[in-house]
């Protein structure tokens, strides 16, 4: 999987400068726009073979994040608990907040 990404990644950067020397000779526009779409299209590929390798962390709440989310549930700001939590954990969704602060 890292020669793929690696192998996309170097293809966007020839195709990128394809298109800068075909624009500096003066050639074609058609061509250099195609080279520029090639680019797109391989940066595109490795960062999707990037993103497949990273899996998201694990998140557990500190003794004080938990303090301030009773404390917030206990204001009747339930709501703000949960987008609360959201913003210390990245890749939670709004379900897994509801569950977690559910715990508490």
């Amino acid at each position: 999987m890292l020669v793929m990404r690696i192998v996309y990644f170097a293809l966007a950067v020839v195709f990128s400068l394809l298109a800068i020397a075909i624009r500096f000779t003066a050639g074609d526009t058609r061509l250099a726009v195609a080279a520029v779409v090639c680019a797109g299209v391989f940066l595109v590929l490795g960062f999707r073979a990037q993103a497949k390798k990273v899996e998201p962390d694990t998140f557990v709440l500190s003794p004080e994040q938990e303090d301030t989310l009773r404390r917030m549930v206990a204001d009747g700001n339930r709501p703000g608990a949960i987008e609360q939590y959201r913003l210390w954990s990245r890749h939670a969704s709004t379900g897994q907040a509801r569950a977690d602060i559910d715990r508490l």
